[in-house]
Formats: structure tokens, C-alpha cells, sequence
């Protein structure tokens, strides 16, 4: 408990002289045709009582940010470009501690310094297309309120993540996705990645980037609705398929099966009215495995989230619950419940404590009480 105050405090203090920089950097991003941006996200977490042990750690996370667009250097219209490079440090929560399935902490990796992404990306009249190293989440599934919480499935859903190896942080892998406005509120948006992303062991800093048979692909098909007609509640919904052929040398939990698929679904709904002040935004998450060798057949999760809680703009609040259904295992199903409230103390900084209760945690063979956890991250981003 000592060495997370002690490292809170150092933290603290980077934050406080990133917050006197940032006119700065900004002044910096003025004179390039390059913008330039920097985050740093620390968790000082407790595991209270169940899981795997008692205990805490310290995890971290600072990224720096790099973008373009090709007219600024005198090229062409509707080019964009950028790279983000990151560095994960500090304990392993989910691994060491709750002994969770779904991953209670968002940011949590090995300690490396790697390639999150880079990509080129065009626009045409109603189009995009973009190719290179990339994350799923960027255009796929995720929703924007559910992003808010802690929890990994709130981000990438369980079956996506859990049941093969996907795209998505800290992995990311090289790919392909395009998307089409079909109608005014409806677009489809499709991609391939590399089914099998390079050995993180041996090539830590993801800078070894092969294609092959072997391989195999996942291949993912959403369509995307939006409706604002009513100005109290807008709504966006995503629709998809995902398919995941893992290659002739690939096997996961044991099992020869080649083919991983499955459908899935994102809601976000925003309330807004004199009573709610800042708004009400809810969400809506579910996935259902139709093949696969992992051992997550459905996901679900839904949830809240409450802006300007008590001050106008700088604070929010959220609940929200995933399940996670899992067979071929003695735990039974992974119920989280997540709890947190952020505040804005700084243009550039927040602190957001955290609860989690963990029922039936599955992250390992081992059977475990139910797990309660509470996390303080803090956020600067420049």
C-alpha cells in the first residue's frame, strides 16, 4: 500500500508540471503541419477480498501521439495519417490478483514499449478506407459510453477478445477496413486483419509484421445506425458479424477447430431533459458466439452513465454489469458489476475511483470466492 501512495505522489506531480506544459505543446502543434499529443494513465489498484489473492498494484500507461494530414504537407485532398507508440508498465490486476476472465482493468499488459498504430487513411465523398497496423475498436463495436468504465469488456466484448487472438490493445495487428454511407443515418463498415498477430514474446515492440496462409484472417461486417430526428434522445446502433479462420497451425484451449464466428450488437441511447441537467446516456451490449473453439459462448452488458453529477460539465458518474457465458468450465458464468465517478480537476486531468465485484471469477483454473476491487486512475492527456 505504501509503494502505490509513493508512486501516486510521483504521478501527481508529473501531472501538475504536464498541466503548466500544455500551452506549450500547444503552441508547438500551431506551427507544425504535424499535431502532437500526449496521455498518461496510471491505476493504483486493491483487491479487497476473493479472487485469486489479496493485494495491490500499480499499472501505467503512456502513449504519445503523432498526426497528419497529407494537404498540410502540400499533397493531396482527404489524406490522414497517423502513429501512436506506447509504453505499459507496473503489476498485473487480472493476473495476479482478482483472477478475473474479462479482464478488470483496461490498460494492463506487459511491460514494453511497442507500436499501437499506424495507418493511412482516404476519404471519398461518403467513404474511407484505411490499411495498417490498427485496432478494431477504432471502427468496430465499441460504444461510447460503455468506454467510460474500466472493465475490458466494456471496450472489445468477451467473445471478440477472449476466444481468439484479436486486434485490439495491446495487440494490435495489420489490416484492412473500409466504410460506406449507404443512407443519410445507415453506413456498413467492413475489415480483415491478420488472424494470428505476430509472437508478442519475441518481437515485444510489434515492429515484425507478416502475413501468411497460416495465419489465417478475421473478417468483421457492421452495420452502423444513427437517429437524431428527436433532439431529446439520439440513438446509434451497430450490427455485426465477425468471422475468425485461425489457420492450419493454430489451436486454442485444446480444440482443432479452425473456425471462430458470431454476431454481435452496440447500443448507446442519449437522454436529455431539464430533470436529467447534463444528460443520460445508456448502453447496450450483446454477443453470441455461433462457432467457436474458446470457451465464451455469449457476452452481455448494459449500463449508465451521468454527466455533470454535481458540477456543471467536470464530473460523471456510471453503473454497469457484463456477463460473461462460459462452458467447457467449472466456474460457471463471470458476472461484473462496476461502479465509478470521474471529475475533471484540471482542463487535462481527471481522477476516477473505481469498485468492481467480481462473481465467479474464471481467469484461471482455480476456483474462487467472488472478488471486490477498487481502482484510482488518474488521467493527463496533452
Amino acid at each position: 500500500m505504501q509503494s502505490i501512495k509513493n508512486r501516486l505522489f510521483i504521478v501527481f506531480s508529473v501531472l501538475i508540471i504536464a498541466q503548466v506544459s500544455l500551452e506549450a505543446q500547444t503552441e508547438l502543434n500551431r506551427s507544425l503541419p504535424i499535431d502532437f499529443h500526449s496521455s498518461y494513465t496510471t491505476d493504483g489498484f486493491v483487491n479487497l477480498s476473493g479472487g485469486s489473492r489479496v493485494g495491490s498494484a500499480f499499472v501505467g500507461l503512456l502513449a504519445f501521439q503523432a498526426s497528419t494530414e497529407t494537404e498540410n504537407l502540400g499533397l493531396w485532398k482527404n489524406g490522414h495519417v497517423k502513429t501512436t507508440v506506447m509504453n505499459t508498465h507496473g503489476g498485473r490486476p487480472s493476473a495476479t490478483f482478482s483472477g478475473d476472465f474479462q479482464g478488470l482493468c483496461n490498460i494492463e499488459s506487459d511491460e514494453r514499449t511497442f507500436l499501437y498504430e499506424l495507418w493511412y487513411r482516404q476519404e471519398f465523398s461518403g467513404s474511407r478506407f484505411t490499411v495498417g497496423v490498427l485496432d478494431i475498436g477504432a471502427e468496430f463495436i465499441t460504444s461510447s459510453t460503455a468506454s467510460s468504465f474500466l472493465n475490458s469488456s466494456f471496450g472489445i466484448h468477451s467473445t471478440l477478445s477472449e476466444n481468439f487472438t484479436s486486434p485490439v490493445f495491446p495487440h494490435t495487428a495489420a489490416g484492412m477496413t473500409g466504410n460506406f454511407q449507404i443512407l443519410k443515418n445507415c453506413a456498413l463498415a467492413v475489415g480483415i486483419f491478420d488472424g494470428h498477430p505476430d509472437d508478442y514474446s519475441a518481437h515485444s515492440h510489434n515492429l515484425h509484421w507478416t502475413i501468411n496462409s497460416d495465419d489465417g484472417a478475421l473478417y468483421l461486417a457492421e452495420i452502423q445506425l444513427s437517429d437524431s430526428t428527436f433532439t431529446q434522445f439520439s440513438t446509434n446502433l451497430k450490427l455485426g458479424f465477425y468471422e475468425h479462420a485461425h489457420g492450419d497451425d493454430y489451436e486454442l484451449y485444446g480444440d482443432a477447430q479452425t473456425i471462430s464466428r458470431g454476431i454481435y450488437l452496440t447500443l448507446d441511447k442519449h437522454f436529455t431533459s431539464s430533470f436529467l441537467g447534463g444528460g443520460l446516456d445508456a448502453f447496450l451490449l450483446g454477443s453470441y458466439s455461433l462457432q467457436t473453439a474458446g470457451i465464451n459462448y455469449w457476452f452481455f452488458g448494459t449500463g449508465v452513465k451521468k454527466n455533470s453529477v454535481f458540477t456543471s460539465n467536470k464530473d460523471a458518474a456510471g453503473i454497469a454489469i457484463a456477463i460473461a457465458g462460459l462452458q467447457r468450465t467449472s466456474h460457471g458464468n463471470e458476472t461484473v458489476i462496476e461502479l465509478f465517478y470521474e471529475y475533471r480537476c484540471l482542463e487535462s486531468f481527471s481522477i476516477k475511483p473505481d469498485i468492481q465485484y467480481i462473481i465467479h471469477p474464471s481467469g484461471n483454473s482455480n476456483l474462487m470466492n467472488n472478488a471486490l476491487a477498487a481502482t484510482i486512475r488518474c488521467m493527463v492527456a496533452l
